[in-house]
């Protein structure tokens, strides 16, 4: 069972990010033409659990990515050199107490929200998904999907 405290701040990153897309929930029936639904593709956003509390890696790595873009940066993301920020976010807000930082993970298994993300390297191309190395996410991209970046783009002052 999540503490209430664990729920709490699972919504309110997910709330962060619905307000980044400038979400305004009495106009999605006007949208047109009908889009993929990028905010149950966040709301859904899986998460690792473990025991009391969640982890918020990738709710994290993609409130970076989206303020990265806001301030004018490319849809192209090596890992490396985000991974920097990544790891002080995980630190400040997203880290379970006690555990180690993997940043990397996230930036691969973000990709999992196929709707929302992409990675160069997915997890068919590993041997084994639970031994990620930093190596070998040292250098791959990720990126936003370009329909939900080009959904983002469109008039919401991103």
């Amino acid at each position: 069972m999540l503490k209430n405290q664990d729920l709490a701040n699972k919504t309110i990153l997910k709330s962060l990010i619905l307000s980044l897309l400038g979400v305004n929930f009495s106009c999605f029936s006007q949208l047109q033409p009908p889009m993929p639904d990028y905010f149950a593709a966040i709301d859904a956003m899986r998460t690792q659990k473990k025991g009391d509390s969640v982890a918020r890696h990738k709710p994290l790595l993609l409130l970076l990515v989206l303020a990265k873009i806001s301030a004018g940066h490319t849809n192209r993301f090596v890992f490396e050199q985000i991974e920097e920020e990544l790891i002080h976010l995980l630190e400040k807000f997203g880290e379970r107490p006690r555990t180690k930082i993997v940043a990397h993970y996230p930036f691969v298994f973000l990709a999992g929200e196929s709707l929302l993300w992409h990675c160069t390297l997915t997890r068919q191309d590993l041997p084994n998904p639970k031994s990620l190395s930093r190596s070998a996410v040292l250098h791959q991209v990720g990126h936003l999907q370009p329909e939900f970046l080009k959904y983002l783009l469109q008039g919401r002052n991103l």
